[in-house]
């Protein structure tokens, strides 16, 4: 049987036979960037749903002595009239890897293509010309999708981590469409879904127009990394700002056997099984 020893903060790290030096241990992690923001509406336009932030679940060997440092990406930023959707943030696990925050959801000529990141923001209706949806980042997250082609109005979705977004098509243009499906991982011991595109806003003054949904794992909750939805017009020259994206998350998950027990920053820990798990929520460490 492997000797264990006590080290910091009372936790227990396997140690080889006769006492030899710790060995490197396998990490599984999550990386999820910030999530875009929704775009802005105008006249009676809405906005397009904001692209998911990149996200990509793997492993790597977190080498003893070593520190690993995360840096969680921002949700992008709400926006009014006549803009697009604020970019998310770019989520960082030193050593291991980089996802890159979401595109914001265009807005109505201003300008209506929706933004590349991790996966795409939707474009939105442009006056002059074909909108174009942003693109997404090769293993972490798909396109955005297309509003109307005609001046009806209803504004794409935003991509999600496992689908992109929906593009909005007759008879229903009035609509916005659904934002991309986001993904389950059960890295934290439960399944919870991740990093879904926001639902693209709708055209106003017309009976029973509706927003695109989110997709599942989507929209602004915090640790998610999901878009944020598009904005509403109100009427002519009114209307209500966009959702802002979600926050980013970084989640480690090792055997508690080999668990150093040495972190700092925004993060809990937890147990599942015979896993130790780290979810930070904001920068820190992990020291192997």
């Amino acid at each position: 049987m492997p000797r264990l020893t006590t080290i910091a903060n009372n936790s227990a790290r396997a140690y080889g036979f006769n006492g030899a030096a710790p060995v490197d241990m396998t990490v599984t992690y999550l990386t999820i960037a910030g999530g875009g923001a929704g775009g802005g509406w105008q006249a009676v336009y809405g906005g397009a749903g904001g692209g998911a932030g990149g996200y990509i679940e793997s492993t790597f060997l977190a080498e003893t002595g070593t520190t690993y440092t995360v840096a969680i990406g921002a949700g992008g930023a709400a926006v009014g009239e006549n803009a697009r959707g604020g970019a998310g943030g770019n989520t960082t696990l030193t050593g291991a890897t980089t996802v890159i925050g979401g595109g914001g959801g265009g807005g109505y000529d201003s300008p209506s293509d929706g933004g590349n990141g991790g996966s795409g923001g939707g474009s939105s209706y442009k006056n002059s010309g074909t909108a174009t949806p942003g693109t997404g980042t090769s293993g972490q997250g798909n396109a955005g999708g297309n509003a109307s082609a005609t001046n009806k109005g209803g504004a794409g979705g935003g991509g999600g981590k496992a689908a992109a977004g929906l593009s909005v098509n007759a008879p229903d243009q009035y609509y916005g469409a659904a934002g991309g499906a986001g993904l389950a991982s059960s890295i934290s011991g439960s399944s919870v879904a991740r990093g879904g595109g926001g639902g693209g806003g709708k055209r106003s003054g017309n009976a029973g127009a509706a927003f695109g949904a989110n997709g599942i794992g989507g929209g602004s909750a915090a640790n998610l990394g999901g878009g944020g939805r598009g904005s509403e017009s109100t009427g002519d020259d009114a209307g209500n700002n966009s959702s802002v994206g979600g926050t980013g998350v970084v989640i480690l998950s090792m055997a508690t056997k080999a668990y150093s027990g040495t972190y700092s920053g925004s993060v809990s820990v937890s147990t599942s099984g015979a896993n130790t798990i780290l979810t930070f929520t904001g920068s820190g460490n992990y020291t192997g």
